[in-house]
């Protein structure tokens, strides 16, 4: 039955315990991280959210008291049979297909991981990671979504100093420009005092001449 369980689903338990959980795109990766929690930790405490409760309606899970003188209730995969089939590799694989980033994954690993321009980044990226947590996923998705966040980070560094050189072009230019207007301000006013000083020395020049006529008037 685990081996094939489609072909031998008769009647059909084992696909509507499945369709279930992966006919709503929008909460089948809730219930599948919730159910993919369950796998690893064996149990979890029982809180009666509206995700627990819906897996459990699935059939998928059971709630049941707790053991070892615990006092909450857990739920735990309903039985060994359920939990073969619906292992660890079933969750990672219906989440790869529930990923928002599926297309610029498959992209990315066609190019052999060499085309950057199928990274993610921005808005999207923050989605993705978004999306991933709480998720336990397969080592190709970490690997792409490591790549993007390096790649976001440089790019992020790249802007910041190609910022912070404009902001130098940017002074230097000014400071160009305050000198420049220094300059003409010096030259204006050495300018303004050579000509004082002619006016002064032509007027001191003509006083002195008027001065010596008189004298010579007199005498």
């Amino acid at each position: 039955i685990i081996e094939n369980w489609e072909a031998n689903d008769q009647p059909e338990h084992l696909r509507t315990l499945r369709e279930r959980i992966i006919r709503n795109e929008q909460g089948s990766s809730r219930l599948l991280a919730l159910y993919q929690q369950i796998l690893q930790q064996g149990e979890i405490a029982a809180d009666d959210s509206p995700e627990q409760i819906e897996l459990r309606l699935s059939g998928l899970v059971v709630k049941q008291p707790g053991q070892e003188n615990k006092t909450s209730p857990v739920l735990k995969v309903y039985n060994r049979i359920y939990q073969s089939i619906f292992n660890q590799d079933w969750v990672e694989q219906k989440l790869g297909n529930l990923r928002p980033y599926n297309q610029a994954l498959n992209a990315w690993l066609a190019s052999n991981r060499e085309d950057n321009s199928r990274l993610l980044r921005g808005q999207a990226l923050a989605e993705a990671l978004n999306w991933k947590a709480g998720k336990r996923l397969s080592v190709v998705d970490d690997e792409f979504l490591a790549a993007s966040q390096e790649l976001s980070w440089i790019e992020q560094q790249r802007y910041l100093e190609a910022e912070r050189a404009k902001e130098a072009e940017a002074r230097l230019a000014e400071q160009k420009k305050s000198a420049r207007r220094l300059k003409f301000l010096l030259m204006a006013v050495g300018t303004a005092l050579m000509v004082s000083t002619g006016l002064g020395v032509t007027t001191y020049l003509g006083y002195r001449r008027s001065a010596i006529s008189e004298i010579n008037a007199f005498a």
